[in-house]
């Protein structure tokens, strides 16, 4: 049996060593309207392993987050992700500045629009918040973000922090399919981030889509492409920055129509031939450096419309074999590929034309036509 003098000192729990901490941000480089993710991991601040804990707004643990542009959040609230982790977390979110997006001399606003809690402001330029998850901040290309985190643990000051950049990004446009068809969906695609101008709602832009037989053309409307949650539903945050719309192509020119000669589809809105070159134009006006703010550049990406083509015309001996040389005497033949991409029978007409080349340029050695029909392959 073990006796314990009733003078003997009570035991003290110890401190735990000092571990220091960890800032880290989700991006090295955002953009103007991105939700900026910030993990601290600081053990020594885990202080209750039963319950979430809490730094950043007190003197002795103290979150601040500045910019280059003399925007400041201070003594700003991050939240244990767990009970007895250790790690705390938080977020902010970008909210731009005034500034016109598609050159059409009006600024456009950075919106928070959440139709499921019934919002909807105009958060251009803000810098607000008190943590973990309501902080906003002003941000224009070119600015630095700093997340500081000063902390007394130890008995003196120590300072931890991570830093990142806001740039504005060059767009991407895009044709889902190369070669396309009269009357069926043609798909385009836009990536650009910085067209994401709400950050929990899909927006739009514009394109100019025309065609080698239709100067004119329409304009697309794309739309953001939906983020979805695990169970299939629309997820809170709407921030692909990728658009995409879809436009319809008619062969129908006007006067045929007034002619009764055809009808075009319902959903068509420009007028191209088999053959055609359709192109759709996008303009840019978010650039990066070292372009200035307030210039723009046109993004073009081009497509064709399905034809009815004659490819690939080659010498060949008469077992269809490549010929490279031809040798005076040998009997040779002319081969070429007749293909038909129309939705419809199609009666062509095949002239071959061969010119001695030191002869003059109108002077042909031979002269052979045919004609026929093809289906559609």
């Amino acid at each position: 049996m073990l006796f314990v003098p009733s003078s003997m000192p009570a035991t003290e729990a110890q401190d735990l060593p000092y571990f220091g901490a960890i800032v880290e941000l989700d991006k090295a480089v955002y953009n103007w309207t991105d939700g900026v993710w910030i993990v601290v991991t600081a053990p020594n601040f885990n202080s209750d392993p039963n319950k979430i804990d809490y730094i950043g707004d007190k003197s002795d643990s103290r979150i601040t987050i500045t910019s280059t542009n003399g925007k400041k959040l201070d003594f700003y609230k991050l939240e244990e992700n767990g009970v007895d982790t250790g790690v705390f977390t938080g977020h902010v979110l970008l909210t731009g500045f005034s500034h016109d997006v598609d050159g059409d001399g009006t600024d456009d606003p950075i919106m928070n629009i959440q139709s499921r809690n019934n919002v909807n402001q105009n958060i251009t330029g803000d810098t607000s918040g008190k943590g973990p998850w309501d902080g906003r901040m002003k941000a224009e290309p070119g600015n630095g973000i700093t997340v500081r985190f000063s902390e007394a643990y130890s008995g003196s000051t120590n300072t931890h922090e991570a830093s990142a950049i806001v740039e504005f990004w060059i767009a991407e446009l895009s044709w889902q399919s190369y070669e396309n068809k009269i009357g069926e969906p043609a798909t385009i695609t836009v990536v650009d981030a910085d067209m994401n101008l709400g950050f929990f709602n899909r927006d739009s832009l514009s394109v100019h889509v025309y065609s080698d037989s239709d100067a004119g053309g329409f304009q697309l409307l794309l739309t953001e492409t939906e983020i979805l949650d695990e169970d299939g539903t629309s997820f809170l945050i709407q921030n692909s920055g990728i658009f995409e719309g879809q436009i319809i192509l008619t062969d129908c020119s006007p006067i045929d129509q007034q002619k009764n000669i055809c009808t075009p589809h319902p959903s068509a809105k420009v007028f191209a031939k088999p053959g055609d070159a359709i192109t759709v134009e996008y303009t840019d006006c978010t650039l990066p450096q070292p372009f200035n703010i307030g210039e723009c550049v046109t993004l073009a990406s081009e497509a064709k419309i399905f034809a009815f083509s004659f490819e690939n015309a080659r010498v060949v001996d008469e077992f269809g074999e490549p010929i490279a040389e031809v040798i005076v005497g040998q009997q040779i033949q002319i081969a070429t590929d007749i293909m038909n991409r129309l939705d419809k029978k199609q009666s062509f007409a095949y002239v071959l034309l061969v010119q001695d080349l030191a002869e003059a340029a109108d002077v042909y050695v031979a002269l052979e036509w045919t004609e026929g029909s093809l289906n559609y392959l």
